[in-house]
């Protein structure tokens, strides 16, 4: 939850970090823009499930939704983001790369879903 009157300051809570952004694990960000990112991974993941249900089984530790912190410290090493973006799912491989853009800037730069695709224009699925 964000209050107006507490932004600028220090989150004391910053989420589970299978869920978010690595700044905002770091820097501990606190700003109405917070929850861009872990509202991006799980529309991604949910996305990713319905193209392909083996992944569950693939990428699940009983603690994430597919993606583990290192997936989202290091997204140009990570086994689930070129399965991702191999997949015959266009909207799937869009979120997948609006994450990964997402992982080089700052949570305020965030893509919203439903918004047009900084990159191509496409309304992000």
């Amino acid at each position: 939850m964000w209050i107006p009157p507490l932004a600028k300051t220090q989150s004391g809570e910053v989420g589970h970090a299978n869920y978010q952004h690595p700044r905002r694990l770091r820097e501990g960000t606190y700003s109405l823009e917070v929850d861009r990112f872990p509202l991006l991974l799980v529309a991604t993941a949910m996305r990713a499930l319905k193209a392909d249900k083996s992944l569950w089984a693939k990428y699940d530790n009983g603690d994430n939704l597919l993606f583990k912190e290192s997936d989202l410290a290091d997204p140009n090493r990570s086994e689930l983001f070129q399965e991702l973006s191999s997949l015959p799912d266009a909207g799937l491989v869009m979120l997948a790369a609006q994450m990964r853009a997402a992982l080089k800037g700052p949570l305020e730069a965030t893509a919203l879903l439903k918004t047009p695709c900084p990159t191509c224009g496409r309304l992000l699925p």
